[in-house]
């Protein structure tokens, strides 16, 4: 499956459960260059975006209503229509692209005993801000509420849907992470997985699991944020089709010292003894997420 995350490890395998929506607040954080500063409330009632399965949607594109003459000075100028994010990618141009809103908002919702480290933040932001050039704000972490279950693409786009404050287009484009308790579709081996063009989710006790005593779990999650954020973004030939993804592994690389390399969800091992788990883009993931912001 595009976008999974899945990791074996030594064959052991662990079922825990999870769902729900809640507040938070946590207050949304701004990054220009490196330096994080609270701008705003992380609590609020906008209008969800509706969810759209992994296999559907419509291309990500900012549209503004027409005008015809011309409105007077005195008038706001007509609002952006809000951006559909569709299956997963197809909001990467938009993300990336100079004209799609001046920023991005990271909205992180985790449910309780979830909560990602802030070092995996504090790179999610650097990815973005590097591969955009836009200014990174991030809202959370907030909560996701309920208990623990097999979560499917449907029920955790909705329940990034149910704690989301900020709408996609106009000013900015959101991208909606979350930390869950739980398996995807009861399969205890996935670490995380890509659902739409603007979600993705972590399996905390899995990363917990795979982690173990020769890694850290603050490791692992990092390099599965990552490796999810870069489906997110277009990585590898999900936008570009060049060919570049392992035809054995698609949407992945084939460069082990890439975070988006296939092994990094199935062999933590061989990926210690070969120099430890990557977390980082390689430069042709790196070359092929500038090509699509210069489209």
């Amino acid at each position: 499956m595009r976008g999974r995350l899945a990791l074996a490890l030594l064959a052991a395998l662990l079922l825990v459960a999870g769902c729900g929506d809640d507040d938070s607040d946590a207050g949304p954080t701004t990054s220009t260059g490196g330096t994080v500063t609270t701008v705003g409330s992380g609590v609020g009632t906008t209008d969800p975006t509706t969810a759209t399965g992994a296999d559907g949607g419509t291309p990500a594109t900012a549209t503004h209503a027409a005008s015809t003459g011309g409105p007077p000075a005195s008038t706001a100028p007509p609002r952006a229509a809000a951006l559909k994010p569709g299956a997963v990618g197809q909001l990467a141009p938009a993300l990336l692209k100079p004209g799609n809103g001046n920023r991005i908002v990271v909205e992180v919702r985790a449910q309780d005993g979830a909560p990602p480290a802030q070092g995996t933040i504090d790179h999610v932001v650097n990815v973005l801000r590097d591969a955009s050039g836009k200014t990174v704000a991030v809202d959370g972490t907030g909560r996701v509420g309920g208990g623990a279950q097999a979560w499917t693409a449907a029920s955790i786009a909705a329940a990034a849907d149910s704690v989301s404050l900020h709408p996609q287009g106009g000013a900015q484009v959101a991208m909606r992470l979350l930390f869950l308790h739980g398996t995807f579709e009861g399969d205890d081996s996935v670490l995380g997985v890509s659902v739409r063009g603007d979600v993705a989710a972590v399996f905390s006790d899995q990363v917990d699991a795979a982690a173990g005593i020769l890694v850290s779990p603050r490791v692992v999650e990092d390099a599965v944020t990552i490796h999810e954020v870069g489906h997110l973004l277009g990585l590898v030939d999900i936008v570009l089709h060049s060919g570049r993804a392992d035809p054995a592994h698609p949407g992945h690389s084939t460069n082990r010292h890439s975070v988006m390399y296939w092994a990094v969800e199935s062999d933590v091992i061989s990926q210690l003894l070969d120099g430890g788990i990557p977390n980082q883009f390689d430069a042709q993931d790196k070359a092929d997420l500038a090509t699509i912001r210069g489209r």
